[in-house]
């Protein structure tokens, strides 16, 4: 049972992790978009209407809950100046 016990915690504490990693993740790109409209002057709502998206999803996306297509997230970086590459990850053989 001990075992059982060890291996259900440890399963647990790898789940926390994994979500804790994945929310890092989204937050982080939803700082940098908040930072860089910060050094921009530009407020929310200007970031939604400029881009033609909605506020909530800018709400969303600064706050790390977002969950925005590439088109949206494209149309948003377009505003504040950045830009998004997707490359194909290198394997190992």
């Amino acid at each position: 049972m001990k075992n059982h016990t060890f291996w259900l915690a440890f399963h647990l504490f790898l789940l926390i992790l994994r979500r804790k990693y994945d929310k890092s993740y989204s937050m982080n790109l939803g700082r940098i978009i908040k930072d860089r409209r910060s050094v921009l002057g530009i407020s929310q709502q200007d970031l939604s209407d400029y881009s033609g998206v909605g506020i909530s999803t800018v709400k969303d996306l600064e706050r790390g809950v977002g969950n925005p297509s590439i088109e949206t997230l494209q149309k948003i970086l377009d505003v504040v100046g950045l830009e998004m590459v997707l490359q194909v990850k290198q394997t190992v053989k």
